[in-house]
């Protein structure tokens, strides 16, 4: 297995590509070291291959139409507060005419453009001026900033792009250069083939709408999911079981070490320290820039304490003891760890009116196993391979990977969970048209239990629908990779997807 890891590819580079060519301004959001500028880089490069325009001065080729600025640069920053039009001058300089006015295509990539926000109005001017011509992409990774300036400015002219951490099938997918069968086979069952395609190949504008009224007809029942599922299954299996060792020790590796790039350039002796010191700087230079008031010695502690109940149906009360912090502060604590991207709040199923029965606080998750880990003080594979320390990092890894994959829509499905006061609980829920994925990261080890889970969710959930229960899992002594698909006879609609996490390539 090769450890000498470069760049990544990301599963979003080709939605990126794909916007391109659309008449919006690209917003690439995401946690601080993520990849988004390397990202942001990558799509450059291949605009440059694509769209340039170059000419020849003096001996050297210049490209005439892509222009790069990272507001990381001190002088870039003192230029645009001296004068707002900076980049446009520049630009126009380099076109030898107006940007507002050329009829060439035009890329301007913007780095970090949280760091003057002031900018987002010029961007607005452009673009509403000479959006046919003109492609903006830019950067941010703070959501409490970008939303504020972006509504007010940018709003109905930006389509966003987020870049989570790295994640399980980025890294197989770079190693073993693994297609990536189960991402696309995942988004398709939940979508129908109207969502997906919403013309056809052959349809009018007239058919497609009218289609769109009763798809009861393309509505699969639950043998043919089971077939659906069996079959891509049974692709990866052929290939993943003649690796077992290398998929177990690549998911065991992006469990407890998480996905920020930069990890995977260094040797794993000097990872954990890189972790510990990710947490210093995003407490100094991400929450200290944009809540200067706060105490960050009590926000680093409730970092802790969230951590330990990352996972589970939040308890305030308990966070509020432990860290000496009132409810109201540490519900904005939550605001801006979710808008600096590292946790995710998840709701409960039925939203604001939860289904009778079912506990109504939230759960929160943090998004990067590895900066779990080095919040609960998880310092080896091993530790983290025991009890409660392994359902948690369990739990972000899974949600993590279901992010990742649902950013690959277009319109991404929300995520909730379902947990009753029996103890009966679904981790993750994701609803598409006529599928449910309901996926349980700690079965219960009682099997009337588990069953019980099955037929109480099954009660809630509308009839025609079917559901897919999934139960993840990793064998980290024998590294099998033997999955199994069981339709539920006594259980309408149901099936169990029992999957190992090295098939989730």
């Amino acid at each position: 297995m090769n450890q000498n890891i470069n760049y990544i590819p990301r599963l979003v580079e080709e939605k990126l590509e794909t916007l391109l060519d659309a008449p919006t301004i690209i917003m690439i959001t995401g946690a601080r070291q993520v990849g988004k500028s390397t990202l942001m880089e990558k799509i450059e490069e291949k605009v440059r291959e694509k769209y340039s325009v170059k000419e020849t001065m003096g001996g050297v080729e210049i490209v005439k139409n892509v222009f790069n600025y990272t507001l990381d640069d001190i002088q870039l920053r003192s230029a645009l507060r001296k004068d707002i039009r900076f980049i446009e001058k520049d630009i126009n300089l380099a076109l030898g005419e107006n940007i507002y006015t050329t009829k060439k295509k035009i890329f301007v990539f913007i780095d970090e453009v949280q760091k003057h926000p002031q900018l987002f109005d010029w961007i607005k001017q452009v673009f509403d001026r000479n959006g046919k011509n003109i492609k903006f992409v830019i950067t941010g990774s703070s959501a409490l900033g970008l939303n504020k300036s972006l509504g007010e400015t940018l709003a109905g002219r930006v389509e966003y792009i987020q870049v989570y951490p790295l994640v399980y099938p980025e890294l197989v997918n770079s190693r073993l250069s693994l297609q990536r069968l189960w991402v696309k086979k995942f988004l398709s069952p939940l979508q129908s083939q109207d969502a997906i395609n919403p013309l056809g190949t052959d349809s009018t504008l007239t058919e497609a709408i009218l289609s769109q009224v009763d798809n009861s007809s393309r509505t699969q029942d639950i043998t043919q999911l089971a077939k659906q599922l069996s079959e891509v299954l049974a692709e990866l299996y052929a290939v993943a079981r003649t690796m077992e060792r290398d998929l177990t020790a690549i998911a065991l590796e992006s469990m407890f070490y998480g996905g920020l790039p930069r990890l995977y350039t260094v040797k794993l002796e000097e990872r954990i320290r890189l972790l510990r010191n990710y947490i210093s700087v995003y407490l100094e230079k991400e929450i200290g820039f944009i809540a200067r008031n706060i105490d960050l010695e009590l926000f680093g502690l409730s970092l802790q304490s969230f951590a330990v109940q990352n996972g589970l149906p939040l308890n305030i009360n308990q966070v509020s003891k432990e860290v000496g912090v009132a409810r109201a502060s540490l519900y904005k604590y939550l605001d801006l760890l979710e808008n600096t991207f590292l946790i995710k709040r998840i709701y409960p199923y039925g939203g604001k009116n939860p289904v009778k029965g079912t506990i109504k606080s939230l759960s929160l998750y943090y998004v990067d196993t590895g900066i779990l880990n080095s919040l609960l003080f998880v310092n080896s594979v091993g530790d983290m391979l025991r009890g409660a320390n392994f359902s948690k990092a369990l739990g972000s890894f899974m949600l993590s990977n279901i992010l990742a994959v649902l950013s690959l829509s277009d319109n991404p499905q929300p995520i909730a969970y379902w947990q009753d006061y029996e103890g009966h609980r679904v981790d993750f829920i994701v609803e598409g048209n006529n599928v449910v994925w309901a996926i349980i990261v700690n079965p219960h080890k009682d099997k009337r239990k588990f069953k019980a889970t099955m037929v109480k969710f099954r009660e809630i959930i509308p009839g025609d629908k079917n559901i897919i229960f999934v139960y993840p899992f990793l064998d980290a002594v024998k590294f099998s990779v033997q999955y199994a698909v069981e339709p539920l006879e006594d259980i309408p609609n149901s099936l169990v997807l029992r999957l190992p996490v090295q098939l989730m390539l």
